[in-house]
């Protein structure tokens, strides 16, 4: 992985005045005793302590994780969907109600404050990339907003980071989300990541009356819902995603199943509506807008751009040499039966359904793909334009003249209503608003470049029109207050200008811009 040498700086969302209790709650007496009794056989405190503290920094701590979560990663090794030389015959060896046990153990345990601050830690940094990017899954405080989703806080660093590592490389596939996200991460970000989570507090007390009150302070936050916007138009939002299926006389048409667990979500819900998938429309091939393909790929026809089909047929090569490697069972994307070059026509009962490639893409390696449907008039383009909303990160993977020319063109197309794959369906509006946002970013930097100002002197200088702050009670926020809203949008505005005040930079000395891993996800 390349190395980022100039980080971002950043504000961070900050607890405050927590007390911590290193005590526990206990079940029933003969559920401790049956779970110690396994602790006690498969040697399980040598590794992750008496309370479930590892004593290793390369192996997890166990307490303070969500008893979902730990039964899910017990489940994975024993079915061969991770591997570890240790845990795996371990995990082999327990039944579903010995997982369940053990689970229930170790979550009710809590973890002390760390002790001391890591120096290695660049905080100036890493706060913002935490509360802008990690935090969507993982919580302002790297407490999960969902009980099936690990905890951060207060794990082992080396840990941590070994695990971004391996879903880098794929030795880890259980979660194409993280496959995803990993690659937009440098090496220095992913040691500074995992130092950052592991001196945070982990699951803790306000005071004892209030126990599990932060450990599932943000759990009920997880935006799991299907929205029916009009005229067979569906959105299916889960978490941070929001993709789109459309139902019609002749067949459901499903886009970007983000993965297996949304993927059956959405092909309940088509259940319930009478309906089955007839076709599966991936706009490009990241891995958390493909993986949840292979849920329909028996009953659909699944479409997409040729290099999209290569894309994933490279990493379906790379997946069975690594699972073969590491001797867990490999987990294969589906790979589309239908694909195109430049444009695609379907007409699905009473659905005109236009596919075309996007010139110039701007998140992926060209094969990003616009959507039309014609009733009603609604403009599909994913992860290329964020309604109202400060752009993804740094515009890393996002070379930012050619978004903002690729912005103006959308605005010159005849839709009435747009959808990112993120956001519900809105009026096209928001594509201008965006496309203003972009040019102010631009702009302002541009200026400031020519007046001779650093990095540092242009982050410190440039202030949110009032306009654009508005939007604060439309993006898709964790649970938090309104303040922690404004610390949140200030800190992303700081991490766009640092992108596009170094992407101009490099764009005046006539130096390479983007090649975050070649944009191939």
């Amino acid at each position: 992985m390349k190395v980022n040498s100039t980080p971002s700086p950043l504000l961070f969302l900050v607890l405050n005045s927590l007390l911590f209790v290193t005590s526990v709650t206990i079940g029933a007496d003969s559920e401790i005793l049956k779970a110690e009794r396994l602790i006690e056989e498969y040697n399980c405190s040598v590794c992750h302590g008496e309370s479930g503290e590892s004593p290793n920094n390369e192996w997890p701590n166990l307490a303070g994780q969500k008893a979902e979560y730990l039964v899910n990663s017990l489940e994975y090794y024993r079915v061969g969907r991770r591997a570890n030389i240790l845990m795996s015959p371990v995990a082999e060896l327990l039944n579903g109600k010995e997982i369940e046990l053990l689970a229930n153990y170790y979550s009710q345990y809590v973890l002390p404050l760390p002790s001391k601050k890591s120096t290695e830690s660049d905080d100036s940094a890493i706060e913002l990339l935490a509360s802008t990017f990690c935090a969507m899954c993982h919580g302002p405080q790297g407490i999960s907003i969902r009980d099936d989703w690990p905890n951060l806080a207060a794990q082992k660093s080396e840990y941590l980071a070994n695990q971004i590592r391996a879903y880098h490389s794929r030795e880890r596939v259980d979660d194409v989300i993280m496959n995803a996200s990993s690659h937009l991460l440098y090496e220095n970000e992913i040691t500074a990541v995992a130092n950052y989570y592991s001196q945070l507090p982990g699951c803790s007390y306000v005071n004892e009356s209030d126990s599990d009150k932060l450990c599932h302070l943000v759990s009920n936050g997880f935006n799991e819902k299907i929205t029916y916007f009009g005229e067979g138009i569906y959105t299916y939002s889960y978490s941070t995603w929001s993709p789109i299926f459309v139902v019609t006389s002749e067949g459901a048409i499903v886009f970007d199943p983000i993965n297996e667990e949304a993927a059956e979500r959405v092909k309940e819900e088509l259940a319930s509506l009478g309906q089955k998938a007839r076709y599966v429309i991936l706009t490009h091939a990241h891995g958390d807008h493909v993986g949840g393909a292979k849920v329909f790929d028996e009953e659909a026809i699944i479409i997409a751009h040729d290099k999209t089909k290569a894309q994933i047929e490279a990493r379906r090569k790379m997946e069975l040499e690594v699972a073969n490697r590491v001797g867990r069972t490999p987990n294969l994307e589906a790979l589309p039966e239908v694909t195109f070059s430049t444009s695609l026509t379907l007409e699905v009962g009473d659905k005109v359904i236009e596919l075309e490639s996007l010139e110039d893409p701007t998140h992926s390696v060209g094969d990003l793909i616009t959507v039309k449907i014609n009733n009603p008039s609604l403009l599909i383009l994913v992860d290329g334009v964020v309604p109202y909303g400060l752009a993804f990160m740094d515009f890393r993977a996002t070379p930012i003249y050619t978004l903002l020319k690729n912005t103006r063109a959308l605005e010159e197309m005849d839709f009435e209503y747009f959808s990112n794959g993120h956001s519900m369906v809105l009026p096209k509006e928001t594509v201008t608003a965006f496309r203003e946002y972009v040019e102010f970013i631009v702009t302002t930097v541009e200026k400031s470049i020519a007046d001779g100002k650093t990095l540092q002197e242009t982050q410190d200088s440039v202030v949110l029109p009032e306009e654009f702050d508005s939007w604060i009670n439309k993006m898709p926020f964790p649970p938090m207050s309104e303040d922690e809203k404004h610390q949140a949008l200030n800190v992303r505005l700081r991490f766009n200008v640092g992108g596009a005040y170094r992407q101009i930079k490099a764009y005046q000395n006539g130096e390479e811009v983007i090649d975050i891993h070649n944009m191939s996800l």
